[in-house]
């Protein structure tokens, strides 16, 4: 027991001593992200029947590509629709990957039950540089989707879906290299996009079995002078345009 009369007054001098207060880490949401210097950005789903989840991936030099018990986070509750990581089979709401390098390619899965338009976005980010790039590939489309810019809205099939979508953070843009063209001779430019002049009719003819999407295309004379520009192309495999020359080039989205 300690009584009143055992403390001892004494202005501040040379024998006390005062200390500065710890920064409580434990409980404070913001002061923890400020000081942890990882990279580190949160997915957001939100499914066609309006289920939400968001899902964290973290850069950390001290994980591997497999599981890491105390940086990845299993699946524990799932809703009707849903997306999470992907580490071969197991499911993760969080995962720690050991950079974000160009050759980094991160998995993900999604669980759908309606038909409607479901997003996909970047809800939040941590130390995550200007110019990072951060991008949604799905195979299904064959298209790379810059998430740094805008949302991913898509739809699917109901039912499991653990092959469709992976995060990457390098897009390499085709280059399309032009090839002497031949009157009657399929001219292939690279990208699975291909063109044939018929002479009865006068029509082009545009074969385009992956669907790429074509913004814009200017005819030319063999002099090199632009004979009409074609817009609004059907995005189909196979388009059918009247022309007068064969020489073309294509711009793409």
């Amino acid at each position: 027991m300690f009584r009143n009369s055992q403390r001892i007054f004494e202005t501040e001098g040379d024998h006390s001593v005062f200390h500065k207060p710890e920064i409580v880490v434990k409980g404070n949401k913001e002061v923890k992200d400020h000081l942890d210097k990882r990279t580190k950005f949160w997915l957001k789903f939100k499914s066609p029947k309006g289920y939400h989840r968001e899902i964290l991936v973290a850069a950390d030099e001290n994980t591997t590509d497999g599981f890491d018990l105390g940086y990845d986070a299993p699946m524990i509750e799932y809703n009707i629709e849903d997306m999470f990581w992907l580490i071969g089979a197991t499911e993760l709401v969080i995962q720690g990957v050991p950079d974000f390098d160009k050759a980094r390619v991160i998995p993900m899965g999604l669980v759908i039950d309606g038909t409607e338009d479901f997003t996909i976005e970047i809800a939040k980010s941590v130390n995550v540089p200007e110019g990072m790039e951060i991008f949604l590939k799905d195979k299904a489309t064959d298209s790379i989707h810059d998430l740094r810019k805008t949302d991913y809205v898509s739809t699917s099939e109901p039912g499991y879906i653990n092959e469709r979508f992976e995060i990457v953070f390098f897009k390499e843009d085709p280059k399309i290299e032009p090839k002497p063209e031949v009157p009657g001779e399929e001219v292939d430019y690279g990208i699975d996009l291909s063109f044939r002049h018929a002479h009865v009719g006068r029509e082009l003819q545009i074969l385009n079995p992956k669907q790429v999407p074509i913004n814009e295309l200017l005819l030319f004379d063999m002099n090199g002078k632009l004979i009409t520009t074609y817009k609004n192309i059907a995005h189909e495999k196979e388009v059918r345009l009247l022309s007068e020359e064969l020489q073309c080039r294509c711009l793409y989205s």
